[in-house]
């Protein structure tokens, strides 16, 4: 079984706690199959900061992807199985770089350009933080179209490590065994919610054309939600 993972760290110390959490994850899959997995660090890929031109939902493609290779990271996720998203909480929010890879794909929200992928999110904090980023991050994920959305978070002040570890082994197995038996997937309601939203907006006369064209060329506007998406 091959499984393409893309892992975006947001921790801005490579040996971070965030790290370990993640290089676990990754363990148990090893073990469990044999995977492909896609890294981004701080410290070995710079990501520019979202000018907020619109150019992305004016014409479908950011400016900036050529000059820090961003279309190289699009490619990544699209051919990835599933997505993980790391952050330590600053500030009872995501770090800044996070902030900033997000923003790049916000376009992506609008055409749950990641739909039928499975999301994981994993955060830690020493004392705070961690419900606000868990929240937020949940429904980024559930926006970009992600399923099967998995949260593991570690309380540094709080919680014991073989406790988090041992949760990373329960969900890597569970993900496991969803993928091979090939296992119906589950979107939020946030995900629901916004397709519904965003279906009622493209059929107006107010509607951004090209992401309009969009959801025609995909045939979404033909879907009854996103989970019958997956059934057609």
């Amino acid at each position: 079984l091959m499984i393409k993972v893309f892992i975006f760290n947001g921790s801005l110390n490579e040996n971070s706690i965030t790290d370990f959490f993640i290089n676990n994850f990754l363990e148990k899959l090893y073990q469990n199959s044999e995977i492909e997995v896609n890294t981004y660090y701080l410290k070995n890929k710079m990501i520019n900061n979202c000018i907020g031109c619109h150019r992305c939902f004016q014409c479908k493609k950011c400016l900036l992807d050529e000059k820090d290779s961003f279309n190289k990271i699009r490619d990544e996720m699209l051919n990835s199985d599933i997505i993980i998203i790391g952050t330590p909480v600053y500030a009872n929010n995501v770090t800044g770089y996070c902030k900033t890879f997000i923003d790049r794909i916000t376009l992506w929200s609008h055409i749950f350009k990641l739909i039928s992928k499975r999301g994981i999110i994993i955060t830690t904090t020493y004392n705070s933080g961690l419900d606000e980023v868990n929240n937020y991050l949940y429904k980024v994920m559930s926006y970009l179209g992600l399923a099967d959305i998995e949260v593991i978070s570690h309380q540094l002040n709080k919680d014991n490590i073989k406790g988090t570890l041992d949760e990373i082994n329960f969900i890597v197995s569970k993900l496991i065994m969803n993928i091979k038996t090939n296992k119906k997937l589950k979107f939020s309601k946030f995900s629901e919610e916004s397709f519904k939203i965003l279906k009622e907006y493209y059929v107006s006369e107010n509607a951004n054309n090209n992401e309009k064209k969009y959801w025609e060329k995909t045939g979404m506007f033909s879907w009854e939600s996103l989970e019958k998406s997956i059934e057609i």
